[in-house]
């Protein structure tokens, strides 16, 4: 099974320092952060409004202030909790690697190799209303201050706020016991659901049911629909024809097929159907949006 069609993979803009910051607007459930997950460990500080997110197979209310952390190769999706505002956050990303040492010190073997070898239990959902956790923001922002700025030898001064933070965060977490560690059965319910998005994405342009991606985790149908909707804010329906939306997107950018072809390219059989779900997960007709688009590469070639 290929996990890594739905892995989102992360670019930095100098591949030696993998450390990175974003901004990232999170909208209601009709255009929430969909359900993916990385190597990587983040950092999101939420700046404006409020919002729900799923961890795994946890839920968490989340607000302006506040701090959300998703380990390495965690599921997670979030939506607003506002149908006429976007929820605004502040991303950090990075590769827990770069804390390693060469030299096995005890900071090392203390903290950072059971970091590496997922051993701990990161604490998911900082609300920021004691000391450590305001510290923990504190140190955040002034990392993502130096990102942003780049001043000489920004590097050092980056990866000593990253350490900064893990000191506090490192009061925090407790490490996972021997049945945490033995029991997979959770990862495996995870890792099952990913095979179903993974399927999901091979098989876009094919006729899909859910009594065919039910039978994918040998759940009833009613059962799955409950737990894909859980995880991802949006039924099995609804999930395969956005995705099917941005795989239009990209025949539009970067094609010049007939939009009645690009239609039955990604998977829907009927033009009129395809052109509704297509405005209705980015607002405007593929017409239109193919018209955006050139309007757009005219501008920038101006």
């Amino acid at each position: 099974m290929n996990k890594n069609i739905f892995k989102e993979t992360m670019y930095s803009i100098d591949s030696m320092f993998p450390l990175y910051s974003s901004d990232i607007n999170i909208g209601d459930k009709t255009n929430p952060l969909n359900c993916h997950w990385h190597d990587e460990i983040e950092f999101i500080l939420i700046t404006y409004g409020k919002a729900i997110f799923q961890i795994e197979n946890s839920s968490y209310e989340v607000n302006e202030g506040d701090i959300i952390i998703i380990g390495s190769g965690e599921l997670h999706s979030a939506y607003s909790q506002s149908f006429s505002d976007s929820c605004i956050c502040k991303s950090l990303t990075f590769n827990c690697d770069m804390l390693s040492s060469k030299s096995s010190d005890s900071i090392q073997i203390k903290f950072i190799n059971p970091l590496i070898n997922n051993q701990l239990n990161l604490p998911h959902h900082l609300k920021c209303i004691n000391d450590n956790e305001r510290m923990i923001r504190s140190f955040l922002l002034e990392l993502m201050s130096t990102l942003s700025i780049r001043e000489s030898n920004f590097e050092l001064t980056a990866k000593s706020y990253l350490y900064m933070i893990f000191s506090k965060i490192m009061l925090m977490v407790t490490h996972k016991n021997a049945n945490e560690l033995l029991n997979v059965s959770n990862s495996n319910k995870i890792d099952n659901f990913k095979h179903v998005l993974n399927y999901i994405h091979m098989n876009h342009n094919k006729s899909l049911t859910i009594k065919e991606l039910s039978l994918q985790l040998n759940m009833s149908e009613g059962h799955f629909c409950r737990i894909f909707k859980s995880l991802t804010f949006k039924t099995p329906i609804d999930y395969i024809n956005y995705y099917r939306t941005t795989k239009a997107q990209e025949f539009l950018i970067n094609s010049d097929k007939k939009i009645l072809e690009i239609s039955i390219d990604v998977g829907f059989n009927n033009l009129s159907y395809f052109i509704n779900i297509f405005k209705k997960n980015t607002g405007f007709t593929p017409s239109e949006f193919r018209k955006k688009i050139h309007l757009r590469g005219a501008d920038i070639e101006k």
